[in-house]
């Protein structure tokens, strides 16, 4: 058996150290503003002839905004409750809070899109967008690994794939949640509907080396540069003009592979796990929901909160040393 292959240790500094210092403590800084019109956005308005059954009583903006301190806080739906009680309670309003049951009923049935925030150092909104996606998994409810290897059983789903699409600016732009047999490239396209810009250059590890991806990719956006590496052993295609990646698999022959990664930026792909990286660390791997319909909501303003803290500010690194 062949040894992996093992890149050289990379040391980086950053370029904006004191900038991105000082954004990192605004992220624990949470400040609740409570406006004098909050019982028109809380409460839905009690409509003149009422329907037959339970009428609701709370908008989804309440229920989000709940949702949202629960991650933030990383609070079970009960301390949720809790906590929206003592604030309204130190704030001396006087409005029903959503009990924990009720969060849990509505969470599933919210529509909640993908939000981006603009740092003040970006370019311009015409710019070329470059977008990289990259999958994970995040735990989802259930007793363990360690009790399924004790009593030798197998659990079904305890696993859910997190599909994430960012640009070049480290916001957020696509997200989904599928089972763990949805392909990369399957699930790429249905993250393709959820964007309205056009797409300039795409880039994704080798699971996103598909033919039908590709394909999709060069049909809606027409001129797009897609950096995907080739399949150790893959053959060109038996076109009349080389494609893109007719053209990486002659590059990597040519100049190998750690050399065409540096040449064609397809290192920068990195910052998509960072990206992946942040969530579990500042939210946890694990879904706490249970339904899917919930874990899907849960990880959507996971990414939006996400987005929030680094529109504060990126790190700008640079490369030092190589050991």
């Amino acid at each position: 058996m062949s040894n992996p292959r093992k890149g050289k240790k990379v040391k980086y500094h950053l370029r904006n150290w004191s900038k991105y210092n000082n954004a990192l403590k605004p992220r624990g800084q949470i400040a609740f503003m409570l406006t004098s019109d909050i019982k028109s956005s809380w409460l839905v308005v009690e409509p003149e002839i009422k329907e037959p059954g339970g009428q609701p009583k709370f908008t989804d903006l309440a229920i989000e905004t709940c949702l949202k301190i629960r991650e933030l806080f990383k609070l079970p739906l009960r301390q949720t409750e809790g906590f929206i009680c003592g604030l309204f309670a130190v704030t001396k309003v006087d409005l029903d809070v959503p009990d924990y049951s009720l969060l849990s009923q509505w969470a599933g049935s919210l529509n909640i899109k993908i939000q981006t925030y603009k740092s003040s150092d970006q370019k311009l909104p015409n710019e070329p967008l470059c977008i990289t996606m990259d999958s994970t998994g995040l735990k989802i409810y259930g007793e363990g690994e360690w009790l399924n290897e004790k009593h030798k059983t197998k659990m079904h789903k305890s696993w859910r794939k997190a599909h994430i699409a960012k640009d070049q600016h480290g916001q957020i732009i696509a997200a989904s949640l599928t089972s763990n047999s949805v392909r990369d490239p399957r699930e790429a396209v249905n993250l393709l509907d959820q964007i309205n810009e056009n797409i300039d250059e795409f880039q994704g590890d080798g699971a996103y080396d598909a033919a039908s991806l590709h394909a999709e990719l060069e049909s809606r956006y027409p001129g797009i540069k897609i950096i995907t590496p080739p399949q150790k052993g893959a053959v060109l295609s038996i076109r009349d003009h080389p494609t893109q990646r007719d053209k990486h698999i002659m590059k990597i022959e040519e100049k190998g592979r750690d050399a065409w990664q540096a040449i064609s930026g397809y290192n920068q792909r990195n910052l998509v796990e960072n990206t992946m990286f942040r969530i579990k660390t500042i939210f946890g791997g694990k879904l706490k929901a249970r339904k899917a319909e919930n874990e899907e909501v849960e990880f959507t303003i996971k990414c939006n909160l996400l987005n929030q803290m680094s529109s504060l500010c990126m790190p700008d690194a640079y490369k030092v040393r190589c050991n």
